[in-house]
């Protein structure tokens, strides 16, 4: 049976004989492992279409639980991340979030949105890999049912592992100004295509990239691999 769906590469390992097996996040199935035969080979048509982060519709042939990619017709390489070394850094970043996040076989439309336009608002739009990481953060959490509640009267901060803001401080209470709290909520009530349309002054950009990073991984249980580099070069 073949099928065609939209997807991006969240990672591609090589598989022997100049074959790849590739980690998609599709609009339909959720995230899957699919087999590209010859795209290890520079004259293969798949070759391109194999590389980290290339979204593309692809048609898949299915045989029992086992994905076979018969062709991909690229829709964007997102080239420009390869000059940025921390852009770079933090594609890598949001691909294997989102790839331990998204479920197999579970069509998750709103995540591979999300990682989209924060790809194409570092490598198109040229915007800040750590304003994009704390917007890809925030919405990830919330596209996984982690949306935190702000309904608090005079909340001194958000407690990152109730997911709540709280009048009081704690351990586990992550300080944030009036700016930051109303910016963060409207980051959170942006329509996905225009989820970069709010201003934030650097400092309440910097206290919400401390906070999205904590709430995500307390809120998953995450420990991304890529994060350690990640912080190194932003």
């Amino acid at each position: 049976m073949h099928i065609k769906t939209d997807a991006i590469v969240l990672r591609a390992y090589d598989n022997g004989k100049n074959s790849k097996l590739l980690l998609l996040l599709t609009r339909e199935y959720g995230r899957l492992a699919v087999t590209a035969r010859g795209a290890g080979s520079l004259k293969s048509a798949l070759c391109a279409a194999s590389g980290q982060v290339c979204y593309a519709s692809f048609v898949l042939f299915k045989n029992a639980d086992r994905y076979t990619v018969d062709s991909a017709d690229i829709k964007e390489l997102f080239f420009e991340l390869r000059s940025d070394v921390s852009a770079l850094a933090c594609a890598q970043y949001m691909a294997e979030v989102a790839g331990s996040v998204a479920q197999e076989g579970e069509g998750d439309e709103e995540l591979l949105r999300v990682l989209l336009n924060c790809l194409y608002g570092m490598a198109k739009l040229k915007l800040a890999p750590a304003l994009c990481k704390l917007v890809f953060e925030l919405r990830v959490a919330a596209c996984e049912g982690y949306l935190p509640d702000l309904d608090c009267p005079s909340p001194v901060g958000v407690d990152f592992v109730q997911g709540q803001a709280v009048p009081t401080r704690g351990e586990t209470v992550f300080p944030l100004t009036e700016d930051a709290l109303q910016t963060l909520e409207e980051i959170l009530l942006l329509p996905t295509e225009r989820i970069f349309s709010f201003s934030a002054s650097p400092e309440t950009q910097a206290q919400l990239a401390g906070f999205a990073e904590r709430y995500l991984l307390a809120q998953t249980d995450l420990r991304p691999k890529t994060l350690e580099f990640l912080k190194t070069v932003l």
